[in-house]
Formats: C-alpha cells, sequence, structure tokens
C-alpha cells in the first residue's frame, strides 16, 4: 500500500487545531516535504534526516526550511588558484567542472593554456597536442619559464588514437584537449561525445577539464551549439590591436558572466592589467 507524501503546500490542512501540541507529521530538512511522525524517511526525495516541528503550520516549515538552506549556501567552493584569470571563473578552477576557451587564431589560448599548467607542479596535467609538437610545446613552456612534467599525447606523430581511454588509464587532474577542431575535424557528433565523456571523467575522478575550440566569422564557438550545453564554463578570449587580450565568461555556473579580464601579451605570457580607477572630482 502506499503511503501519502504531502509538500508545504498541503501542511495547512493537515495541521491539528491545537498550536501548542506537537505536530503529527515529520518534515525533510533537504525539500521541507512532510510525512508521517512514524516514518523516517522522506517519500519526496528520499532523503533520511527528517525532524520534528511544532504547530506552527505552513509558515513554521517554510521558514526552517529556509534558514537550512542558507546555511548550506554558505560553505565556499573548494577551487584551485591558477592566477589572475581566476577573475573570470569566480576565483579558480572547480573540480569536477569542464571549461571550454574560444578564440581567435594567435589570440593567446595556447599561451594561457601553458600557464594554467604551470599551476599543477605535483599533479602532471594531460595535454592532447592535437596541434603541435612535443618539441614545439616544449619550446613554448622554456620561452615563458614554467617547468613542470606534462604528459603530452602526441597525436600529431601517432595520426590520431584512442586518447579518452589513455587519460582514463593515466586519470590526471587536469585534461586540456587542444583543439576540438583538430582531433574531431568536420564531426559535430563526435565533438559533443567528447565533452560528454570527459565531463564524466571530470565527475568521477575530481578533475578539470578544459577543452580548446576555434571560432568562426561571427565569433561564435565553432561546432555545434548544444555544445556550450555540455560544459559548466564558456570563456572567450581575443586579441587587440595594441597587444592585449581580453578575457571574458559567456556562460559561468560558478562564477560571474561579462566581467571582461584584461591582459597584456609579453614575451614571458600574458600579464595582468589592473583596470583604472576613475578618481573623482572635488567640487
Amino acid at each position: 500500500m502506499l503511503r501519502l507524501a504531502y509538500r508545504i503546500e498541503d501542511v495547512n490542512r493537515l495541521q491539528m487545531s491545537s498550536k501548542n501540541q506537537l505536530f503529527p507529521y515529520r518534515y525533510c530538512s533537504k525539500c521541507a516535504g512532510a510525512t508521517k511522525k512514524d516514518d523516517f524517511r522522506c517519500h519526496v526525495c528520499g532523503h533520511w534526516e527528517l525532524e520534528t516541528t511544532t504547530g506552527n503550520g505552513k509558515a513554521g516549515l517554510l521558514s526552517e526550511y529556509r534558514q537550512n538552506k542558507a546555511k548550506n549556501n554558505q560553505k565556499p567552493i573548494p577551487r584551485i588558484e591558477t592566477g589572475q584569470w581566476d577573475l573570470a571563473l569566480g576565483g579558480g578552477l572547480v573540480r569536477g567542472n569542464t571549461i571550454l576557451i574560444c578564440g581567435q587564431a594567435g589570440g593567446g589560448k595556447s599561451t594561457l593554456l601553458s600557464q594554467i599548467c604551470g599551476k599543477f607542479p605535483d599533479q602532471p596535467p594531460y595535454y592532447v597536442a592535437a596541434e603541435e609538437s612535443r618539441d614545439a610545446i616544449d619550446l613554448r613552456f622554456a620561452r615563458l619559464g614554467i617547468k613542470t612534467d606534462l604528459y603530452v599525447y602526441p597525436f600529431l606523430e601517432l595520426g590520431g588514437g584512442d586518447f579518452e581511454s589513455d587519460f582514463e588509464r593515466v586519470k590526471p587532474k587536469l585534461v586540456i584537449t587542444d583543439s576540438l577542431q583538430k582531433a574531431f575535424p568536420k564531426n559535430d557528433e563526435a565533438q559533443l561525445f567528447h565533452c560528454m565523456r570527459l565531463k564524466r571523467y571530470c565527475v568521477q575522478n575530481n578533475a578539470c577539464g578544459i577543452v580548446v575550440s576555434h571560432v568562426n566569422k561571427d565569433t561564435v564557438a565553432s561546432g555545434a551549439y548544444t555544445l556550450q550545453h555540455e560544459v559548466d564554463v564558456v570563456l572567450c578570449l581575443f586579441a587587440n590591436e595594441d597587444k592585449t587580450c581580453e578575457l571574458y565568461s559567456i556562460k559561468s555556473r560558478q562564477g560571474p558572466t561579462f566581467d571582461v579580464i584584461l591582459f597584456a601579451m609579453t614575451d614571458k605570457g600574458l600579464k595582468y592589467i589592473e583596470p583604472k580607477k576613475e578618481k573623482r572630482k572635488s567640487r
């Protein structure tokens, strides 16, 4: 026989007439669903932590539910700090997230990825080099002065291969695919499935994933638009004529969007440019 589970909207109909008497139903601390007092599991969401409350009815349940929700939201999200570009991410990389970086050719995407890899000295990142050789990557790291171990998958030397099974075997904490259009040319479905598989790996192994994408003539990420729904963050990096780069996010589940971060392109990589403070004129 099915047992009925009541939502908050039905509590007023079920409460006892005396407000001083004990309310004969338990409420869930997760979804605020009400169940019978003799039950110890919420029949709405399956949560086990049920609490009893006095006869304050719907208002009492809502106030306690909101207080519990506010306490849970106050917990900070653990992040991995990788530099000043964390301002576009809300404070750093979040484990379990996948990031899509798109930008024009020569905009500084590879330089940005190299500097991020330098923040993982103890855990070698996994770099799928679909556009460069291993020697070219080593030269760029040496020019930037970055000393870190890097597991490079020689995509060009091998002519492709199943690199997805390879990084699932290695189990790194950072996986970078550079780029989608070179690793899966003219195949939108394969690009989408790669992002889905990378997302599943990051969640299961508490890792981070970064995918590089080209842009079309409309300065929009190439490929299917559904690709942006499969990632947690979408970053755009574009270069200006004055040797500066603009970095901002158009989608972020744990951070701000459309906050432009300005960088200067130098021989040692991207350098953060602090915004100028406007001086108020004294009257």
